[in-house]
């Protein structure tokens, strides 16, 4: 409608001479979900909420570090004379999200999201990772549910999957799989093979772990999945993160008398003196004592954590020492989250230690109970509890200076103790023995970032990985990539002067021409949601030819665009797309007075060479 003007004057009106454009959604952006040692920002719980993160230094800050994976060792030397101890991993210390972050950025991962369902000391459990738990009366969405009101991811990752017995992961693998498929269809899973370490029967039953995770993963949205196999053996825990702390206390005793028995048939063959292998012993019984003292030196830095206000301000009032307290607040201990640490004294006997340390009440140490056991009827006024408390924080700095080094004596060990060095090196691969899912979601959003979604994500090398767990030929992959049903399985092998490759470029739906590869699935994906934000501005528009034109110039701009990056085939760009909108086109009169606007898009997206074939034949001389 034209402008009614009515006082005299110079009127300035600006035309846009440009029409509008299509802004490309971001693919890199996976979802992971599983357990970390905290969860909280600025003091807020982050537990349940999809939190977006770029490095892994945020990821430190919000989530905290990784857990103390510990195992427990049996002398099998009588049993297997070719062996001379087991590592068996304790499942209830063992959590992989943390070292797959690490892949994951190692890989080539930026932009991604943390939903944390729990921390290190919860009891694994299926009921984690989906659906809702009712907080002060209100429905609260966790694990992946609480990922539907976020349209940015683009992959879901479950790391901590495979940490659930086979049934449970493969509920959560269906879940995952719905999420992905029903619940949001903008978004593809990556999925991880329960015991994937493990070399294939080749059995018709559930000891193939193959044939059991195609039998369990169902047929429903397999086109929005995809699965790689073997796990990996990387480099991602370092030589100076594992130590003899690393073999569970319960068999403590156990692993002494090994490293002593070991040092005694080295007497006998010769190769030690009787004088050395007493100083070796002396190193090796002082394992016992440099652990309790980690473990009063978490104690006290728990402590510490709490009394952090008293420090430099010994000499102000104990009302402005109490003001302080209650200002800074404590975050490591949810019970202590509202309340000052005065009035804390005076509801308990006791000072807490966090759960992160997981030490339980009859396990405190003899140092705790010492020397932080605040006892109130001790104390006749609150200038007596603030006594108490600054002793208690010079008696804990004191045993920090005289503390036994783990550090030190790891190392002392590690030069002394062949053994010792031994079981170490086995426990660290052990540790570094990893799902794939991790490293594949650094991978995707690497070849996004640096070629497109378009690109296959295979034929890349894998970084921070020595080896595959399960070494594959030719013909077994072949099983793996075209089976009879469809269910295709990525391998990532190891060829010689090359290093590890992903070699799979499938969905789980390899029999459907249309989805057959996780880059067509997603590539549709990227330009469906790209386009449907780009349509949004358009809804109420009215529905006439005028409108039909500007949408239709607007997507064949950006779908021309995206064709000349290398997404879609064709010689030309009417070979490789097509939009379609209009009155006896796309819709009928009945769709006018509905309210309905439909436009059809076609597109030739491209398909990687997953088969070269290289054709010889002999031609007669003709010269």
């Amino acid at each position: 409608m034209s402008k009614i003007y009515t006082t005299p004057g110079v009127y300035i009106e600006e035309e846009s001479a440009f029409p509008s454009s299509v802004v490309p959604v971001a693919t890199a952006v996976p979802a992971f979900v599983g357990y970390t040692e905290k969860a909280m920002r600025s003091k807020s719980s982050l537990k349940n909420v999809p939190t977006r993160i770029s490095s892994f230094g945020e990821y430190i800050l919000y989530f905290g570090g990784g857990p103390k994976i510990t195992y427990l060792i049996k002398d099998i030397k009588e049993e297997d004379p070719n062996r001379i101890y087991q590592l068996d991993v304790n499942e209830s210390t063992r959590y992989f999200l943390f070292n797959c972050m690490r892949s994951f950025f190692a890989n080539g991962g930026s932009d991604c999201y943390i939903v944390s369902v729990g921390d290190y000391t919860d009891t694994k459990s299926l009921s984690h990772f989906y659906g809702e738990v009712v907080q002060e009366g209100e429905q609260i969405p966790i694990g992946i549910t609480a990922l539907k009101k976020y349209p940015e991811p683009t992959m879901l990752v479950i790391p901590d999957a495979v940490l659930l017995n086979r049934e449970d992961c493969a509920k959560l693998q269906r879940q995952m799989l719905s999420h992905c498929g029903l619940d949001t269809r903008n978004r593809v899973s990556i999925l991880d093979i329960h015991d994937g370490y493990q070399k294939r029967t080749n059995a018709q039953d559930s000891s193939d772990v193959i044939f059991d995770f195609r039998e369990k993963i169902g047929s429903n949205f397999l086109d929005f999945g995809t699965a790689y196999y073997p796990w990996l053996h990387t480099t991602i825990t370092g030589a100076g993160e594992v130590d003899f702390t690393n073999i569970d206390e319960q068999v403590e005793s156990e692993f002494v008398a090994m490293l002593n028995h070991d040092v005694d048939e080295s007497v006998s063959a010769g190769l030690l003196t009787s004088e050395q292998a007493a100083k070796i012993k002396k190193e090796v019984e002082l394992m016992s004592t440099a652990r309790k003292q980690e473990k009063e030196l978490a104690c006290f830095e728990a402590i510490d954590q709490l009394l952090r206000g008293l420090r430099g301000i010994d000499d102000q009032s104990v009302e402005d020492l109490k003001s302080k307290l209650k200002e800074e607040g404590v975050d490591r201990n949810s019970v202590l989250q509202h309340a000052h640490l005065m009035d804390f004294i005076g509801k308990t006997n006791t000072l807490p230690v966090p759960s992160s340390t997981k030490i339980s009440s009859d396990e405190v140490p003899t140092f705790n109970r010492a020397h932080f056991q605040l006892r109130v009827d001790k104390a006749t006024d609150t200038a007596d509890d603030l006594d108490i408390i600054l002793k208690v924080k010079k008696e804990g700095e004191e045993i920090l200076k005289k503390r036994l080094a783990v550090g030190t004596l790891h190392q002392i060990l590690w030069t002394i103790c062949p053994l010792y060095k031994s079981i170490l090196t086995s426990l660290r691969e052990q540790i570094n023995l990893l799902p794939p899912s991790g490293i594949m979601a650094g991978i995707y959003s690497m070849v996004d970032n640096t070629v497109g979604v378009f690109q296959s994500p295979a034929n890349v090398s894998v970084g921070s990985v020595v080896k595959p767990a399960v070494d594959l030929t030719n013909e077994e992959q072949g099983d793996l990539n075209v089976p009879v049903n469809g269910k295709a399985v990525n391998a990532i092998r190891t060829f010689p002067g090359k290093g590890v490759l992903v070699w799979g470029a499938r969905t789980l739906d390899g029999n459907s021409q249309d989805w057959r590869y996780i880059s067509v699935r997603r590539t549709v994906i990227f330009l469906e949601q790209s386009i449907k934000y780009a349509a949004e501005p358009y809804v109420f528009e009215p529905n006439t030819a005028a409108t039909w034109t500007n949408l239709k110039a607007l997507i064949t701009n950006f779908l021309t665009n995206v064709w000349q990056q290398g997404a879609l085939a064709g010689a030309t760009a009417e070979d490789a797309f097509s939009v379609d909108i209009g009155l006896g086109v796309t819709m009928t009169p009945v769709d006018i007075l509905d309210g309905i606007m439909r436009m059809t898009v076609k597109l030739a997206v491209t398909r990687p060479a997953e088969f070269i074939v290289l054709t010889f034949q002999q031609k007669m001389q003709q010269s």
